[in-house]
């Protein structure tokens, strides 16, 4: 099935390029922020939720309840990567450049809970609910990374070397 676009012809999309709204600099950050709050809450509220006795006896629909919390984790990080990249896309080249440092400890935060949300998802299909605890409690730990990162860019404020 091919994709459909918008667009018939190259030529049409140099004529009419894709709308692309530009907000403010602070909705960004808001959202920024937004987005990694709700990852850290799902996180933690995965890994601190408490197990009854059926959860116990029956692995399978804890790990089902696991695998769901991850699929929601995966969204709100696609949707915190997607507005900073926005977020940069808004910044003069000279702001980007000042922040060089900040914006690119922020991109391997994002990095490192991207892996650590691949390897809880690999703890899913392989391991047990704890291998996916343990992994969750890391990317709560890079999600708190990439939150000091996004203040640090945010208040334009250099990290201590």
């Amino acid at each position: 099935m091919r994709a459909r676009f918008p667009y018939n012809t190259a030529r049409e999309l140099m004529e009419r390029p894709p709308a692309r709204t530009f907000h403010p600099v602070h909705v960004y950050h808001e959202r920024i922020e937004d987005y990694h709050m709700a990852i850290a809450t799902r996180a933690n509220d995965a890994v601190t939720a408490p197990r009854s006795d059926a959860e116990l006896d029956e692995p399978d629909n804890e790990l089902e309840q696991l695998q769901g919390a991850l699929d929601r984790i995966a969204t709100d990080l696609t949707g915190a990567m997607r507005e900073l990249e926005q977020l940069l896309d808004s910044m003069s080249p000279e702001v980007r450049r000042r922040n060089v440092h900040v914006i690119a400890m922020l991109s391997r935060a994002h990095d490192d809970c991207c892996h650590e949300l691949a390897e809880a998802g690999d703890a899913v299909r392989t391991g047990t609910g704890v291998h996916v605890r343990i992994r969750l409690a890391r990317l709560f730990s890079a999600v708190g990374r990439a939150e000091q990162a996004h203040h640090y860019l945010r208040s334009a404020r250099l990290p201590a070397a």
